[in-house]
């Protein structure tokens, strides 16, 4: 087993006044192995498990008087493989799961004094399953959940609220799974209203 040793690298200059640009970026990974087995009136029955967890974020930064700019990526897996020797659950299942998300953030003054902040978010959750049991067949599944946001609040000269403008979100859901079928659908919303609901080309033949 190894344990967690993150490494953060920096790479940020700053200047005068509340000025600063650069990256900073953290990395980590980390992996495992456990074994063990059962005896049981059918016989022994070994399980082995590997896993492997690997994390990685950047962060940017452009910062003055009049601008803040951040952005963030940051990707997150985890690898697992389970083995059992023995059994009627004899075979192997392997598992990769993957979480990327990107963040950018910005706030600007502008010169009539006015300002405004906008976010945007693209976050997924994205799994893919093989199973192998011995002496079966082999099946695959996989699930994808994919949403992107952004959204811009804006400020007069005097900093009063104007309020939130050009807000939009759509989602992706997307199933294959053997056992459960296909799901393939798409919904958006612009200022917290719904505007369109479709299904995508990820399920044919019309599962």
């Amino acid at each position: 087993m190894t344990e967690p040793n993150p490494v953060v690298q920096e790479n940020v200059v700053t200047g005068t006044g509340p000025t600063y640009t650069g990256s900073v970026t953290v990395g980590s990974n980390r992996s495992f192995t456990i074994s063990g087995y059962v005896n049981t009136s059918h016989g022994r029955v070994e399980t082995t498990v590997e896993q492997t967890v690997d994390f990685l974020s950047q962060q940017e930064f452009d910062v003055n008087a009049n601008t803040d700019v951040q952005n963030a990526q940051q990707t997150s897996t985890l690898d697992s493989r389970v083995t059992t020797k023995g059994g009627f659950l004899a075979g192997a299942v392997e598992r990769h799961f993957s979480y990327p998300l990107n963040i950018g953030y910005s706030f600007i003054v502008n010169a009539d004094g006015s300002f405004s902040q906008t976010t945007t978010s693209d976050q997924q959750d994205l799994v893919h399953v093989l199973e192998n049991p011995q002496g079966g067949k082999a099946t695959i599944s996989d699930l994808s959940n994919h949403v992107n946001a952004t959204d811009t609040l804006k400020w007069d000269s005097n900093g009063k609220f104007l309020g939130p403008m050009g807000a939009r979100t759509t989602q992706t859901y997307r199933l294959h799974d053997p056992s459960r079928g296909c799901y393939d659908r798409t919904i958006a919303a612009e200022n917290q209203k719904l505007v369109s609901v479709s299904d995508g080309p990820g399920c044919s033949n019309n599962n």
